[in-house]
């Protein structure tokens, strides 16, 4: 009993839910690391860096649906009663659903077209592939979203392991069956994301709800309208580097930055599980007025975690030659030249995603799009100018400057309406 009411105790702390979030996030990370490493040993270095741009506009559209869906039911769910919960999560789901529902339906139908007429190259392929697969791979994401709001990280976790061993064993039987190409493992992860999350769930009916999509999106509409603006100003600045480099270094090189981020890509994954994690329970802290303890904990974070990125660097350039013999190849030899620039990314992006948290959760959605659309400025000019000059590593640097000015502004903000939010 004693150890019973314990454990429940536990599990009702942050830093549980964050260590699930974590764990979560790590068998995630750890899968697409695999994914990304087969692909590399399987595929031309020019498909791998069209993967690459491929996994960013993947996750530019599940910002984008961040912004429009997930983050405003995030932060408002914890002040609405049990029957408004209900009709209100039944209404997003049911929207996204019907509109990426029409889109793999278009997606499908084009693939038969282009494939009859014989037009078919591995660029269309990878956009078809895309429109297909956006499907399943959003409607998971509200999933993981809608749990992690509930606070049920154990219900996420067991969602995506569901996930990964789907997608691990499509791309097994396609490579002993078929080959591997990068079209069809981005199909293979929608199909995956399909089938965890709207069959084995099944028993999550968001249809025998009420529901009134217009009213829900009209709703999220005053928070994602500046929302929408900022991820997609945070996007072009994140991956502008990637851009710049396939526009002016092409593909190929392309496929070395991805490389040598693929070494820290797991850290970038705990950044976004902590994210899932920590804004619904500032939502809480913040209808309970301690949003002053929310922005201590954030700050904490935020300075424990840099200490995790030196240990990982560390670890890495002490098993450097056994890494590369093991995952990439001769092509890929170059890639530790960026680990310690990324080594500082990775720290700089947690910092500033900390800070981004903080600003959602207190509903400042309208300074973090503005301020994010300066530093976007910022970080494109310099990376044109830096890349031309110096290649990837310039491209690295000015995303680095760009992110550190960003998260500077980003805390100092966060500051005064932490302050201002206690005084109202």
């Amino acid at each position: 009993m004693i150890v019973n009411h314990y454990i429940n105790k536990l599990k009702d702390t942050v830093f549980f839910r964050g260590g699930i979030a974590a764990i979560d996030q790590l068998i995630l990370s750890i899968t697409n690391l695999l994914v990304q490493i087969v692909l590399i040993k399987l595929v031309s270095k020019e498909e791998f860096g069209y993967y690459s741009i491929a996994l960013s506009i993947i996750t530019y559209s599940m910002s984008f649906q961040n912004a429009v869906v997930n983050t405003p039911m995030t932060v408002t769910l914890a002040s609405k009663n049990e029957v408004e919960k209900n009709e209100y999560t039944a209404s997003l789901f049911l929207g996204q659903y019907r509109v990426l529902g029409l889109l793999a339906i278009m997606g499908i139908l084009s693939y038969v077209i282009v494939k009859s007429l014989g037009s078919m190259n591995t660029e269309t392929a990878l956009v078809l592939a895309l429109m297909i697969a956006v499907f399943g791979i959003l409607n998971r994401e509200f999933l993981r979203a809608y749990f992690f709001t509930e606070e049920l990280p154990l219900k996420v976790l067991k969602i995506d392991l569901g996930y990964v061993l789907l997608y691990l064993a499509f791309i097994a039987i396609s490579y002993f069956v078929y080959k591997i190409s990068v079209p069809l493992v981005i199909i293979f992860m929608g199909l995956a994301a399909a089938f965890d999350s709207l069959v084995l769930n099944k028993n999550l009916s968001f249809k025998r709800y009420k529901h009134n999509i217009k009213g829900a999106y009209k709703e999220n509409f005053e928070i994602s309208k500046w929302a929408l603006l900022g991820i997609t100003v945070t996007h072009l600045q994140t991956f502008s580097y990637l851009y710049i480099i396939g526009y002016i270094l092409g593909s190929a090189a392309v496929a070395d930055v991805s490389a040598s981020r693929l070494l820290l890509m797991p850290l970038g994954f705990l950044i976004n599980g902590w994210g899932n994690v920590v804004r619904p329970y500032g939502a809480k802290l913040r209808e309970q007025g301690r949003i002053n303890e929310f922005f201590k904990k954030l700050v904490l974070m935020s300075l424990a975690f840099p200490v995790l990125v030196a240990i990982a660097v560390l670890l890495l350039f002490l098993f450097k030659d056994l890494l590369i013999s093991l995952f990439f190849h001769k092509d890929y030899a170059g890639i530790y030249n960026y680990l310690i620039i990324w080594g500082f990314l990775f720290s700089i992006s947690f910092f500033s995603a900390n800070a981004s948290y903080g600003l959602q959760v207190v509903k400042k959605f309208k300074s973090l799009a503005l301020l994010n659309g300066l530093t976007m400025i910022i970080t494109i000019g310099l990376s044109f100018i830096l890349t031309l000059n110096y290649k990837i590593s310039g491209a690295l640097i000015a995303s680095l400057i760009g992110s550190l000015i960003f998260a500077t502004i980003l805390w100092f903000n966060l500051r005064s309406a932490v302050k201002n939010f206690k005084i109202l």
